[in-house]
């Protein structure tokens, strides 16, 4: 099949071709003051195929994929240090492509990426890397977080997989229904006529909590101790992954707490990362971790990549953290309050109010203080929907099959840590990205190993007693 008429195809299905400007969103505006920092706002996704990529029908499903998706091709007109409403996306009069690496097998697909900074004043705000040995390949895409969030990633790439592999099978795509008018709706924060007004006082309560909170950084090891770098590290990572087992008695025990997976999850990393304080420094602290929320309405499946993302702040003083069972149902009181009532969108609110003052976004993203201790952002169930989906749980386009990713959000100072959770292939991943300039490898290492203990012996708290449970705890602690 064609380039030509694969992009037709895709063409024909949307309501129509997408605008060539596009006002900047807040979130947005929040996004790109914060770029302005010592800590770049870039999100990487890294994805592990078996198989090699054939390079013609990769490059032409890229471009399918990149038609459905106007995002990645925009640049920005306008300063972050200005209003939002001083701020547009445009499409370039020469649409204009993004650039991909084909990484030599003796390098690493990371090298090229460390240490860049996408100028999406000039040049798009997305690029890949592909590395390719032995029938296997690894994908990394680098993204500008004012573009896009990690669901528009995923839905982009489900794509360019869905565009390849009808290109290899010389059959017509059929991809889900894109829209891009709906890209508009991003203003909107699915907020009905005077809604805004109707949730005015919870969200000054809300953003009173927030200023009235003072959350710490997590303490750090005694200097000297271990070797840190002289820059952020985009790279610097620590993973582990939980067998299918583990994640099924995580689930049944959710049910048993009338909790989600997720609250044990925020609970068990309170509890370690407060571990973590007594260990360093003897004390625990203030401990803020932020809670990425998807903001997307019924519908809005059909919108191109971009960004439909509000922040929950889940705050905890250190009398909250004595005990285990009292602190879970605080976080379930905290986490369905804030889905209840959408909380996630106050914070979008109040950038709004802050965007139509020149220079504010920007000088108090600048503010060297600690916002949030660590950030726990759940990805849950990429590709889940996808035709491309095996029974084994993973993505099959053409000759590739997806074995596994990793997604990797960006940092700041003050929060020396950021914990991406997929589930894919029946497992559970935690990848942690962590501030070099602070951590250690080897301290990064052992603070999310914390993490990991806490998470088994939840898991086992309704188990049998016994060796059988602390030779099974062991086990998945190593997995």
């Amino acid at each position: 099949m064609t380039m030509q008429k694969l992009q037709t195809q895709s063409k024909a299905r949307d309501s129509r071709s997408p605008d060539d400007e596009w006002p900047v969103a807040a979130f947005e505006h929040y996004m790109l003051a914060d770029d302005l920092t010592a800590y770049s706002l870039t999100c990487y996704f890294r994805f592990e195929f078996a198989g090699v990529f054939r390079r013609e029908e990769f490059q032409k499903a890229l471009a399918a994929a990149l038609e459905r998706h106007p995002f990645f091709r925009v640049v920005l007109c306008g300063t972050p240090r200005s209003t939002t409403q001083r701020m547009v996306w445009r499409m370039p009069p020469s649409r204009q492509e993004p650039t991909i690496h084909w990484v030599p097998v003796t390098e690493s697909v990371m090298t090229p990426a460390a240490g860049e900074r996408l100028d999406i004043q000039a040049g798009c705000g997305l690029h890949l890397w592909l590395r390719e040995e032995n029938q296997h390949t690894s994908l990394l895409l680098q993204v500008h977080h004012a573009l896009c969030d990690a669901m528009g990633i995923f839905s982009f790439m489900e794509d360019l997989l869905t565009a390849y592999d009808h290109l290899c099978r010389a059959s017509a795509p059929v991809m889900k229904p894109m829209e891009p008018p709906r890209l508009g709706q991003r203003l909107s924060l699915g907020l009905h006529p005077g809604e805004r007004w109707r949730r005015l006082g919870r969200d000054m309560y809300g953003a009173l909590r927030y200023f009235s909170f003072r959350p710490r950084p997590l303490a750090t090891p005694r200097a000297g101790s271990e070797e840190t770098t002289s820059n952020p590290g985009l790279f610097c990572l620590q993973r582990h992954v939980f067998p299918q087992e583990f994640l099924e008695r995580l689930r049944a025990l959710s049910r048993d707490q009338q909790a989600t997976v997720n609250d044990l999850l925020l609970r068990d990393l309170f509890l370690a990362l407060d571990r973590w304080n007594h260990r360093q420094a003897g004390v625990s602290r203030n401990l803020r971790i932020t809670m990425p929320t998807d903001l997307r309405q019924p519908g809005d499946e059909s919108m191109p990549a971009a960004n439909l993302l509000g922040y929950v702040f889940l705050d905890q003083r250190p009398r909250h953290l004595r005990d285990p069972a009292s602190l879970l149902k605080r976080v379930v009181a905290q986490t369905s309050y804030a889905k209840r009532n959408r909380m996630g969108v106050g914070l979008l609110l109040a950038l709004e109010l802050m965007g139509r003052v020149p220079g504010l976004l920007a000088g108090y993203m600048a503010r060297a203080s600690c916002q949030s201790s660590a950030v726990l952002t759940n990805l849950g169930r990429p590709f889940a929907k996808s035709p491309l989906m095996g029974a084994d749980g993973r993505v099959r386009a053409g000759n590739m099959t997806l074995m596994g990713m990793d997604t990797i959000p960006p940092i700041r100072e003050g929060t020396l840590i950021a914990i991406s959770v997929n589930y894919y292939a029946n497992a559970l991943s935690l990848t942690m990205r962590y501030d070099s300039t602070v951590l250690s490898a080897r301290a990064a290492a052992d603070l999310l190993g914390d993490y990991v203990s806490r998470l088994a012996a939840t898991v086992h708290e309704r188990q049998t007693e016994g060796a059988g449970k602390e030779e099974q705890a062991h086990a998945w602690r190593g997995a």
